[in-house]
């Protein structure tokens, strides 16, 4: 039930990422959050906390409420946070989870608050899944998620990080998901940025042009033999990229289209940015200001040359600087104009998409 009458101004982009807690119960040494926030000094802002911030999120123009954390369903009032997003009444709401602690119960509240479910995976297997988590035994607790996911008729969607460990699963982890009985919507994929323990490894988990090509490649045998969608996030350079694959790429929607909520309830332009801009608690004029300020970065010279630009954006916003605002992107010393011919040939029908609601729609 929507807050009847509340006044809401066009301040905060329409949809934001809400990380409900700083813990997690696997440790993935890319993590953007990190092991100091994650296991050793976690952050787990109360319940009626959270709901005096859906509160004012709501009233400054967002509409989607997306649940990241850590790991969000390991919020010791997990239904009470639920609940609050549904009394404001967030026209979409979903959650991002490892699917690790999925039960039975969190199946159930889930289901009765409305909420989506995109679950990232890492792996098609135990072993490589043992490799990039550091733990073994989670991967049977996925399984079993994903098992009480299948049944529930929550809608599901998967995300994939894709690193030099992972990149030739893609194709086997789809087929894991269709063997697990999950109707996944689509496949997101991740490119690994440089925050929190990615940091102290970058570009260590950073792809080649020539892999992601690779990874595209499994995408078509995807779509073809499970009739699963897979699109890319995080502003892959379209430069980087076979042509034939631009259809896949999703523009960055960070600071434009998409805001992230920290734990302290301080505003972050990205996920993957850790620079915090505002407060949620500042005035609605500081707020617009400062990401005005956020999103006007300068895009490297051969991105403003390219006509792919305005689809494109020039990768992701986080890392034209780097997210410590002083690394360039890992990519940045390949970026090329595209050729006019190409982009005839190639982009003309393309526009800048994003996912809203495990759905794509035009920015």
């Amino acid at each position: 039930m929507t807050d009847a009458g509340k006044t809401r101004t066009s301040v905060l982009p329409s949809s934001a990422y809400a990380e409900v807690l700083y813990g997690c119960n696997i440790r993935c040494s890319y993590c953007y959050i990190g092991e100091g926030l994650n296991h050793t000094n976690r952050t787990i802002p109360s319940a009626d906390a959270w709901a005096q911030a859906f509160g004012v999120a709501y009233s400054l123009g967002v509409d989607e409420i997306i649940f990241l954390g850590g790991e969000p369903l390991m919020h010791p009032q997990l239904e009470a946070v639920l609940a609050a997003v549904d009394r404001v009444g967030f026209r979409s709401r979903g959650i991002v989870t490892n699917g690790t602690s999925l039960t039975v119960e969190k199946v159930r509240v889930l289901k009765q608050y409305g909420f989506w479910v995109d679950i990232t995976l890492r792996a098609s297997n135990e072993t490589t899944w043992a490799t990039i988590t550091g733990s073994r035994s989670s991967w049977k607790h996925l399984e079993r998620g994903t098992a009480l996911l299948a049944s529930s008729e929550i809608p599901v969607a998967i995300e994939f990080d894709c690193t030099p460990q992972n990149f030739r699963e893609l194709y086997d982890t789809a087929a894991w998901v269709v063997r697990q009985g999950l109707q996944a919507r689509h496949f997101q994929l991740h490119r690994i940025l440089p925050m929190g323990d990615a940091e102290a490894n970058y570009p260590i988990n950073s792809l080649s042009p020539r892999q992601w090509n690779e990874v595209f490649d499994q995408a078509n045998k995807i779509e073809g033999d499970f009739g699963i969608e897979v699109l890319a996030e995080d502003g892959l350079p379209f430069c980087l990229i076979d042509p034939s694959h631009w259809h896949r790429m999703l523009s960055c929607a960070c600071g434009h289209s998409l805001v992230t909520i920290s734990p302290d309830f301080s505003l972050r332009r990205c996920a993957c940015d850790q620079a915090a801009v505002a407060s949620l608690f500042d005035s609605p004029t500081d707020i617009q200001n400062a990401l005005q300020i956020a999103t006007a970065g300068k895009l490297p010279d051969p991105c403003v040359r390219c006509p792919a630009v305005e689809v494109c954006r020039g990768g992701c916003t986080a890392s034209i600087a780097g997210s410590n605002g002083q690394r360039p992107d890992y990519y940045v010393d390949s970026f090329l104009p595209v050729s006019q011919a190409t982009w005839q040939k190639y982009g003309l029908s393309l526009k800048s998409r994003r996912i809203t609601g495990q759905q794509t729609s035009d920015i």
